[in-house]
């Protein structure tokens, strides 16, 4: 449970940033502030279409919903430190179609983890801390980011740290898959 406190602590920091900076990176960058509001539409289209895919994905008896979600973590946390090569409207949309379909099963999946680690009969506090934790650091995450803007005049550093951030809470979660994390739940 430690360890999942500990990706709630990392990944949460940079996961909110291309919602809140993509449109005004996209208008830095010179496209159209309509065409750049409809970033955060493909990014919301996505997302939605990204919850019912891996939810289907994780029914195969093959796959767990852990692995599923660290792999969507890992494409996601790519996609926002790539973004800053992204200089077209084309290039910025299918930079936030990738983060709004895989970013989905951080959030959709996180009771199947849970409950997978904790057992069900404690699966509503291992929800509340992970669920508590998660929200500080989304809380904090998006301010650093605009501060760092402030400081470089720049977003591009913002989605680097942000990337960053992400990468280390997946390198967390990596490390679920051995099996002295594994319980008698699993």
């Amino acid at each position: 449970m430690l360890i999942l406190c500990a990706v709630c602590v990392f990944y949460p920091l940079g996961y909110y940033m291309p919602v809140l900076f993509s449109v005004s990176r996209a208008t830095n960058h010179g496209v159209d502030e309509e065409q750049a509001a409809l970033l955060i539409s493909i990014l919301g289209i996505c997302n939605t279409i990204g919850r019912f895919l891996f939810g289907f994905v994780i029914l195969s008896p093959y796959l767990s919903a852990l692995l599923v979600n660290n792999i969507c973590m890992v494409i996601t946390s790519f996609s926002v430190i790539l973004t800053p090569f992204c200089a077209t409207f084309p290039q910025m949309a299918a930079a936030s179609a990738a983060y709004g379909l895989f970013s989905a099963t951080f959030m959709s999946l996180t009771p199947i983890i849970i409950c997978d680690f904790v057992g069900v009969n404690k699966l509503t506090n291992g929800l509340g801390i992970i669920y508590m934790v998660r929200g500080i650091f989304s809380a904090v995450g998006s301010p650093i980011g605009g501060q760092l803007y402030d400081l470089t005049g720049n977003y591009d550093i913002t989605f680097y740290v942000g990337g960053a951030c992400m990468l280390l809470g997946c390198s967390l979660s990596l490390l679920l898959h051995l099996k002295c994390f594994h319980s008698t739940f699993t």
